[in-house]
């Protein structure tokens, strides 16, 4: 994949950016089908945006190129804001959810990231709301953005297994293909 913004590298394929999407998705809807529902946050809209996670990602994969640990580490910040937080990720949540930790992601991981306005302009969120989701989630993260390798493993090695039996099945991914789901309590790594 060629990055559209000549200050970033190439990033992930396609189909690893899809397993990370159907690794988002089956959260939102464990989520979703909790008993426990979830407080009003920040990060909420007012209903599910039309796009799945997987189209999600490639929109940003194709303008904000972040290295494949970037993706990752965002993972991580999204199960320890939940921890932290006793949340959890539901539909109407997780798209601004993983934005954000992307965003704060990307900060983290690369000297040379993009700046919030033309990341707010590729995810679809005015600049204002990208800057108030960005200082909410530190807060919730308490600004701790290390990771430990155990954190980052469960993850990859999630993405890679969902990629392998996603490439079985022609490539596809997403909330359509309930196989690809991942139990939620597989997905919850312990604090550092």
């Amino acid at each position: 994949m060629t990055s559209m913004n000549p200050m970033m590298p190439d990033g992930p394929t396609g189909e690893w950016l899809d397993a990370v999407g159907s690794l988002l998705t089956s959260m939102a809807n464990a989520g979703g089908r909790s008993v426990l529902r979830p407080e009003a946050s920040t990060f909420d809209a007012h209903s599910p945006p039309p796009i799945t996670m997987p189209q999600y990602l490639r929109r940003l994969g194709e303008y904000c190129t972040f290295a494949e640990e970037v993706y990752v580490l965002a993972l991580v910040y999204v199960t320890r804001r939940c921890r932290r937080t006793a949340s959890v990720v539901h539909p109407r949540c997780v798209h601004r959810l993983y934005m954000t930790s992307l965003l704060l992601a990307g900060k983290y991981w690369d000297d040379h990231c993009c700046p919030n306005g033309f990341y707010a302009q590729v995810a679809g969120v005015p600049l204002e709301e990208v800057n108030q989701l960005e200082r909410a989630m530190l807060l919730d993260l308490s600004y701790d953005m290390s990771f430990t390798t155990g954190e980052v493993c469960q993850f990859q090695s999630e993405i890679q297994r969902l990629t392998a039996r996603g490439l079985k099945r022609s490539g596809s991914f997403g909330s359509s293909d309930a196989s690809t789901e991942v139990p939620l309590e597989e997905l919850v790594v312990d604090s550092p």
